[in-house]
């Protein structure tokens, strides 16, 4: 009994890919396609989502296992959310691919979610499994420019779907949401969230420089600048967040910087973006590719201020682009001066969202699916096919 679609992809991860693949599998799964997930071990959170998900496969591996339980699944449409830190050995992916085509009749899609600009040869691994797909998802028209300038792809297969969005959210009154996440619900604060991972690549490092440059010039005065950097730790080791908050001491700002690191759940953002004024993100990208973070950012009406990146230029409402750490400081000051302005942008931010809702870009998904497979989808086995997961040695957490 046959599966619509299977996801290959982390899933219950601490991951953006995970998340990205979790929302549009929920929004596919509300629109009564029959969804299921093989997610890899790596970085599992532990928890069931409201679609099935075995886990199995190794990212170290040669992906035999996902070949097999493939072939017992019988999808109809094999989605793969690729990410080259997900799918380490590019050859061994292609190669499960080109068996999926010996040993299936599936349709192959793949979501490339970084895109490099240019490859280094004219036939490396990357290219070929584009080349093997039926279709490649990409987000923006610079990433559809940048793969059909690849050699000897065909450019009807590049097909762009944008990044999904959660349907704008309610947020908490300032100062509810302020005391239920600990923050001091004073309105003479001007609060700036930086929401998401925290790595070297999120650049947090800059983030305080500008804190910093901002406090000793007072100029936010009469308000207060707090800079608020929440999320869980990629690297726990090299333990960031305390370095995070050393150096804020050391710059003197130790008083206006919280690090919380930790994962928060979708649930308790309200309170994060219902006590923040502005979000800020300052992440260079080599690849073209599209931020997650910004985008739940966005969908909580939280303006957004960024630097311009490979990463943030299909964004265009809602955030503010800048070019340089100066220009920042100028325009945080503007922005903290000027409430109307602020409230001008949540609104936008909240319209932008709404044009991209998860139900939205599952339904495009939906019509790619049925276009490659020649197949109409929707749930016709009633909750069976679902249940076969739940009877795997696979289920989440466990091991074959």
């Amino acid at each position: 009994m046959a599966f619509d679609v299977v996801f290959l992809s982390r899933f219950n991860a601490f991951c953006g890919v995970s998340t990205y693949t979790e929302q549009l599998a929920a929004a596919l799964s509300h629109r009564k396609v029959d969804v299921g997930a093989l997610s890899s071990e790596s970085d599992v959170r532990g928890e069931c989502a409201a679609v099935p998900c075995i886990v199995g496969w190794s990212e170290e591996g040669r992906l035999k296992e996902v070949l097999d339980k493939l072939v017992e699944l019988e999808p109809k449409v094999i989605h793969i959310q690729h990410e080259h830190g997900i799918f380490k050995h590019t050859g061994s992916l292609l190669r499960l691919c080109r068996k999926i085509r010996e040993k299936t009749d599936a349709t192959i899609v793949m979501t490339a979610h970084t895109v490099p600009k240019q490859v280094r040869i004219g036939d490396d691994d990357f290219v070929r499994l584009v080349r093997e797909m039926d279709a490649v998802v990409v987000h923006s028209r610079p990433c559809r420019d940048a793969m059909v300038r690849y050699p000897k792809i065909d450019r009807s297969k590049v097909r762009i779907i944008s990044h999904g969005m959660l349907f704008p959210v309610k947020l908490l009154p300032r100062e509810q949401a302020a005391e239920e996440v600990g923050l001091n619900p004073s309105p003479s604060i001007f609060r700036i969230l930086s929401m998401g991972f925290i790595s070297n690549a999120k650049r947090h490092m800059a983030m305080l420089q500008v804190a910093s440059a901002i406090v000793s010039r007072d100029l936010l005065a009469p308000k207060r600048l707090e800079l608020v950097i929440v999320g869980k730790q990629t690297l726990p080791a090299q333990n960031l967040a305390g370095m995070l908050r050393k150096a804020a001491v050391s710059m003197g700002i130790g008083k206006r910087v919280r690090v919380v690191d930790k994962f928060v759940s979708f649930n308790r953002l309200p309170s994060y973006y219902g006590a923040a004024d502005l979000g800020i993100h300052m992440v260079a990208s080599a690849h073209h590719s599209a931020s997650g973070s910004i985008r739940t950012d966005l969908s909580h009406g939280l303006p957004v201020i960024a630097t311009r990146s490979e990463m943030t230029n299909d964004l265009c409402k809602g955030i503010l682009l800048v070019g340089s750490t100066d220009e920042m400081m100028f325009r945080i000051q503007r922005l903290a001066r000027q409430p109307a302005l602020l409230s001008d942008m949540r609104k936008q931010a909240l319209e932008f969202a709404g044009m991209h809702s998860w139900s939205t870009i599952a339904m495009n998904h939906i019509r790619l699916y049925e276009e490659l497979s020649g197949q109409l989808l929707f749930d016709r086995g009633k909750g069976v096919r679902s249940a076969l997961f739940h009877t795997s040695p696979w289920l989440l957490g466990g091991r074959p």
